[in-house]
């Protein structure tokens, strides 16, 4: 789900509140369509808590492999994640300098776009529910 599918529905789900009448017939359509925006909120959560999580997990392995260099991980697995090692001629970086190569990795980075557009919808889905 993102930004435009919640806003979508949204929009489809007030359209015909326009007249009293259409009003009043909507108002008790309102706890069904609460129901369904906090079950889209809850489904948000959890999803932004498990990016969470893998965040940590990739972020300290990442951490890792730039510090330790490959010889930290076998060959196949670094293979099968698809790493490259970003120092020149497999020469180890020190630790204080991880953080730059850890802010611009492209999996973490994937993962922060990830988290950030789990953490919007979640603030839009939050205030159609309020």
């Amino acid at each position: 789900m993102n930004l435009s599918d919640i806003m979508d529905a949204y929009d489809e789900d007030t359209s015909d509140w326009k007249t009293a009448i259409q009003v009043d017939k909507a108002a008790r359509q309102i706890p069904l369509l609460n129901a369904k925006y906090l079950r889209w909120l809850a489904a948000e959560k959890l999803l932004l808590s498990d990016l969470e999580s893998q965040y940590r997990r990739l972020w300290l392995a990442k951490q890792k492999f730039y510090v330790d260099g490959v010889s930290s991980f076998s060959e196949m697995e670094a293979r099968s994640k698809e790493w490259k090692y970003v120092p020149d001629k497999g020469k180890k970086i020190l630790l204080s300098h991880a953080p730059v190569y850890l802010e611009a990795d492209p999996d973490l980075e994937e993962l922060r776009l990830k988290k950030e557009a789990a953490r919007i919808n979640i603030e839009t889905l939050d205030t159609i529910v309020r």
